[in-house]
């Protein structure tokens, strides 16, 4: 059935493209159109770097995979603050990053500097700046994770995170970036930083949680997303998961896809019924990852939350806990957090590798300098996955 699903699916989405640039004022994604897929044969290529095989990411050989690393913000703000490409990533950088002993740094975006369509550097510039990132990290056999963290419709500027993707620019967005990077299979894709349909309510009862995971899956066509739930941002303009994971797809990209869950993705279970794995989109090619965030602060923060929560989910499919953190330095609640995940063979990614005072805890940032130098807060981090 999948396979009869490709072809007009990707015929739709080039047509979709095609009336988004369109659609643009000022000519301003003329770049984006190198980036539109190309539909025809490919050539059969080896297995694999990462793929899923039930609730696991594997290797090439079936071994499993699990994914321990950083953030690395920057990308996703620095090209519409006049700061460039944000703070440098070096071969020194990877020396201090690998003797962390981590696999996978996850990269936050910027839509519309992608595209073209804001910031300066923007378009192909603020591409290929990217793009080195990703090939230094490769290089030295990490995994990468791109995020679309920053983004905004036609009428607004991407200057902050939007509580769901829009219908203008996302789908454009993760089509041009799944192409770029579809021969890299090590690249992983993460379609939505932190998904807060209706207002981030609490989904206690049935109705809320309902109306939160078909707004998340099915956007606008679903019919449950509206303005008064989404701080401004129309019930029109919202873009669901399945948008994204069909725009990802229609360009032959094979890569692994990870899905934050709603509530900011610190939700992937609000009931028996409305959660991840029951409203998760059709993926062609099965590879969907559940996508966490977990801070001292947010919904999920104890453990008994994550056995109830978390861990049905995790038993179905691969989890990443894509953001996790302390502001406070509670290293026994870090550290739980972080052996319960290893217990659960889940993935984990600390928030964030960029420089802050040696002796703060505040910002969660995980070093001091650029040689790795850990920050109270970073030699929680670092002393944990040591012990690994």
């Amino acid at each position: 059935m999948a396979a009869d699903r490709r072809p007009w699916l990707a015929a739709l989405v080039v047509a979709a493209l095609a009336v988004s640039l369109y659609a643009v004022p000022d000519g301003r994604v003329q770049a984006a159109l190198r980036s539109v897929p190309d539909t025809g044969a490919e050539a059969a290529e080896p297995a694999p770097a990462l793929r899923v095989q039930g609730n696991r990411l594997v290797d090439p050989a079936g071994r499993l995979v699990q994914l321990r690393g950083v953030n690395r913000m920057g990308l996703e703000f620095s090209c519409v603050q006049g700061k460039g490409l944000g703070q440098p990533l070096d071969q020194s950088s990877i020396d201090a990053l690998r003797s962390w002993r981590v696999n996978v740094v996850r990269l936050p975006l910027n839509e519309q500097c992608w595209l073209g369509t804001g910031g300066d550097p923007s378009g192909e510039t603020y591409r290929d700046g990217v793009a080195r990132h990703v090939d230094l990290l490769l290089s030295n056999d990490l995994f990468v994770i791109l995020d679309l963290h920053w983004s905004a419709s036609r009428m607004r500027n991407a200057t902050g995170s939007e509580p769901m993707p829009n219908t203008d620019f996302s789908a454009l967005f993760w089509s041009s970036v799944a192409d770029r990077f579809k021969h890299q299979d090590r690249v992983i894709f993460d379609l939505f930083n932190e998904p807060a349909p209706n207002n981030n309510e609490n989904d206690d009862t049935d109705d809320v949680a309902e109306r939160s995971w078909r707004c998340w899956r099915d956007g606008a066509a679903g019919g449950t997303c509206d303005a008064t739930q989404l701080r401004g941002m129309a019930g029109s303009e919202v873009a669901g998961m399945q948008s994204l994971v069909d725009a990802v797809r229609a360009t032959g990209a094979t890569n692994v896809i990870m899905l934050g869950g709603i509530q900011f993705a610190n939700t992937l279970s609000s009931n028996l019924k409305r959660n991840w794995v029951a409203y998760k989109p059709v993926d062609p090619l099965e590879r969907l990852v559940a996508s966490l965030h977990a801070y001292d602060t947010g919904w999920c923060r104890t453990i008994s939350c994550l056995q109830s929560k978390v861990a049905p989910i995790a038993a179905q499919v691969p989890v990443v806990m894509a953001e996790i953190g302390s502001e406070s330095c509670d290293a026994a609640w870090l550290n739980g957090f972080l052996k319960w995940l290893d217990q659960s063979r889940a993935g984990y990614l600390a928030w964030t590798w960029n420089v802050g005072p040696v002796g703060s805890c505040s910002g969660m940032k995980l070093i001091a300098d650029e040689d790795g130098t850990p920050s109270v807060y970073g030699q929680i981090f670092r002393t944990y996955l040591a012990s690994r």
